[in-house]
């Protein structure tokens, strides 16, 4: 009895109640399994239609989405220098003005991905 085979008669039996349950039951259930378990892989690969990638449907520090985007995205803004309008400033280094970046926090990254997402799991193509 090889791997299957016996893996195939181990579930009939867990499935199946051997007193409540003829002979002739217990070998069609074991012949089922034994036949999905044979069952052969997909032979042909999925393949997206050009233009999309297979992307996680949400960001997580576990698929590594956190470590590649966190610090990715700044948000910019002009800030108007009030010291003298600049004569002598540190801040502003004698300009008047200097623009000031911050960056985009995690959680508005992640639902700025999950509203992307949104969008195109509505308007996916169909399977080819």
């Amino acid at each position: 009895m090889n791997n299957n085979q016996k893996m195939a008669h181990e579930i009939t039996y867990r499935l199946v109640d051997a007193g409540a349950a003829d002979q002739k039951v217990m070998d069609a259930c074991e012949k089922w399994v034994l036949e999905k378990l044979d069952a052969q892989p997909v032979s042909q690969r999925y393949k997206l239609p050009d233009g999309f990638v297979a992307v996680p449907r949400s960001l997580t520090a576990e698929n590594g989405a956190k470590a590649a985007l966190i610090g990715e995205f700044n948000l910019e803004y002009n800030l108007v220098c009030h010291e003298r309008f600049g004569e002598g400033c540190d801040d502003c280094s004698g300009e008047g003005r200097w623009i000031n970046s911050i960056p985009v926090d995690w959680t508005t990254i992640k639902e700025i991905w999950a509203k992307a997402i949104e969008h195109f799991d509505s308007s996916a193509p169909e399977a080819p």
